[in-house]
Parts: C-alpha cells; structure tokens; sequence
C-alpha cells in the first residue's frame, strides 16, 4: 500500500514541477528586441448618400412564349448567320445564309433547261391562224397539229 502511495506523491510532484516551471517562464521582465507594432493608417472619406447598383448571378435556362425548331432544308456551310441570339424574328426573315458554290452547277443546268424548254415552246407557238395557235406536238414517227385558245375569248370549235 505504501508504494501506491508514493507513486502518487511522485506523480504529484512532477505535474506541480511542471505547473512552477511553465509559470515562472511566463512572468519573466525581459523584453525582446522586436520594436512595438505601429497603429494602422485608417483612411477616412466623406459620407455621400448614391444608388449602388446590386449585381446577382444565377445558373438557369430561359424558355421563350413561342420556341421554334430550325431547320435547313439543303446541307451546306454556314457563310453567316442574320441575327442575335435572342432578338425577335418575323416569319420569312432570312436567318443564315449557306455557301452557294455546292449548289450552282445544279442551278445552271436548271437555267440551261429552262431555256431549251423556252425555245421549244416558243417554236411551237409560232404558227398562228387568228386568235387560235396551234401546238405542234412531235410523238417521234408522226406529227399532228391541235387547235388550242390561247386568247381567252372562249373555244372556237
């Protein structure tokens, strides 16, 4: 039982060394070499009554009273695009422009057919009696003429 009794004298010794040592280190009069530290500069300013205008920023989607899908009716390359995103738009508005080059050797063979188809009607229209043109219709062995009123004055049977 004794020994139970002076471990805790021991024990109790060395927490109140401990206790003097760290109080007595703490109540020391020397100073270090460090100068004191300086006040801060506080800056003052006239007091003025403004609006001050309040920024948010917010993560969403928008979704118009009237969305429509666009699409091209050709495939091509966008030269350029006719509008900013989110102006309004009236119905028939041009809205890109796509690269014509893939596209006009297909219009000139149209306009080189139209023009051939032009000639041969102009050739069939060109035999005139009155007010009736004839057509001449050519079904490759024969031929035959029909009488057709072109005038608007009504048929002449």
């Amino acid at each position: 039982m004794t020994t139970t009794f002076s471990n805790k004298i021991e024990t109790w010794a060395a927490v109140a060394y401990v206790l003097v040592g760290l109080a007595g280190s703490g109540c020391s009069r020397t100073t270090s070499g460090a100068e004191p530290k300086r006040a801060p500069d506080v800056e003052v300013v006239p007091v003025e009554q403004r609006d001050i205008p309040v920024y948010r920023e917010w993560i969403g989607v928008l979704d118009g009273m009237v969305n429509a899908a666009i699409r091209a009716q050709v495939t091509g390359y966008l030269v350029r695009q006719t509008y900013s995103e989110g102006s309004f738009v009236k119905k028939g508005q041009l809205l890109f422009e796509i690269d014509a080059r893939p596209f006009q050797p297909a219009v000139e063979q149209a306009n080189g057919q139209l023009a051939h188809n032009q000639r041969d009607l102009a050739f069939q229209f060109s035999h005139t009696i009155g007010d009736e043109h004839h057509i001449y219709i050519y079904s490759g062995r024969s031929s035959c003429i029909m009488p057709m009123n072109i005038s608007g004055k009504g048929d002449k049977g």
